[in-house]
């Protein structure tokens, strides 16, 4: 197999040690070389910092394009790879001389409206300098679709993967009796932590025996604590801060999730490879995850309905993971072997500078 050199490039390297290792692992024992660049160095990968490259545009921004070019040309490198709203930005507009892949974690809106219309404008300008896009739920796909017809496409479906092994499959530890929910992610306006506390506050009033641990951190998380405090569900609902998802997912009967869109989001795959039920919001990226139980947005009742009905039927939360992928398929192995095919189908031979 022909091996490429292929660049990945985001805005700082957090994001690099949020999603690409595992891809960049299994990339380079299939014999791919792999360079990665951002505007902080990573701590899991070795990392080109690039001048001026930020998160947020700014005066400093000026500087990068100059950076970029330097590093692919010093690297030969085949196919830029790039993640992140700055990062897409700056090297979709740099003239990089090689195609620039999008890797579209999730575009900044669930359904169009006026608020996120200059978002949406910016995307169609920014597709004209796209070689390829790589996304990983529906709705983006469809949008990508109608606005960059003709660019090449991979969507995939479980994102960017899970180390499988640290999510094993196990049976919920509880049946009947009470039900153990879990609430995993940042307590920020998007992921609504105040849902889940009405969630909570629903199942109460019907008579659901349960608890409910809130796993995370963020600016939402002392108004959550200071809501269960003034609405008494302090003996039923805990926000104990950052713990091992896994850990969790393996104590749960099942997984609440509140947010208002997702790309797609990793611990709902997650919960499918532990085998747990999922309750949720019908929101973008959340729709695609197999087997998700989905009411209307912000419908915390009807998400309390629905639970409290699975509760009071013997085997009905086992009944719900039944036809869940197996862990194995969700593996970044599966995800990292598809967008390299994706990759040398397309970009093998660079494309001519625009």
């Amino acid at each position: 197999m022909v091996g490429l050199n292929i660049g990945v490039l985001t805005s700082v390297g957090q994001t690099v040690d949020a999603f690409f290792p595992p891809l960049i692992g299994t990339w380079r024992s299939q014999g791919h070389d792999v360079r990665v660049a951002a505007g902080s160095p990573a701590q899991l990968v070795e990392t080109t910092v690039i001048t001026g490259l930020t998160r947020k545009a700014g005066p400093r921004l000026a500087r990068a394009p100059k950076a970029l070019r330097a590093w692919v040309s010093d690297n030969k490198i085949d196919v830029v790879l790039t993640s992140t709203a700055t990062a897409s930005a700056i090297a979709r507009t740099s003239r990089l001389g090689v195609p620039v892949v999008y890797f579209c974690h999730g575009l900044h809106w669930d359904r169009p409206s006026l608020t996120n219309l200059h978002f949406r404008l910016i995307e169609k300008v920014l597709l004209r300098r796209t070689d390829g896009i790589v996304t990983l739920n529906s709705a983006d796909t469809d949008w990508f679709a109608a606005n960059g017809r003709g660019i090449p496409t991979i969507r995939l479906p479980f994102g960017v993967g899970l180390e499988a092994e640290a999510y094993p499959r196990s049976k919920a530890p509880i049946e009947g009796g009470r039900a153990r929910l879990v609430w995993i992610g940042e307590f920020s306006a998007r992921k609504a932590p105040m849902e889940a506390v009405e969630l909570a506050s629903a199942l109460r009033d019907l008579g659901v025996d349960f608890s409910l641990t809130m796993v995370g951190e963020g600016a939402e998380r002392d108004r959550v604590v200071r809501s269960l405090q003034d609405r008494s569900l302090g003996d039923r609902v805990s926000a104990p801060g950052r713990q091992s998802a896994s850990k969790v997912l393996a104590e749960a009967s099942a997984i609440v999730h509140t947010a208002h869109w997702e790309g797609l989001p990793r611990v709902l795959l997650e919960a499918v490879s532990v085998g747990r039920p999922i309750y949720a919001f019908d929101a973008k990226g959340v729709r695609d995850i197999p087997g998700a139980v989905l009411v209307d947005r912000r419908d915390a009742r009807e998400l309390a309905h629905l639970i409290a009905r699975d509760i009071g039927r013997p085997g009905s939360l086992s009944d719900r993971v039944a036809a869940y992928p197996e862990p194995h398929a969700l593996s970044s192995d599966v995800s990292a072997g598809l967008l390299a095919e994706f990759l040398l189908r397309h970009f093998e031979r660079p494309l001519q500078p625009r």
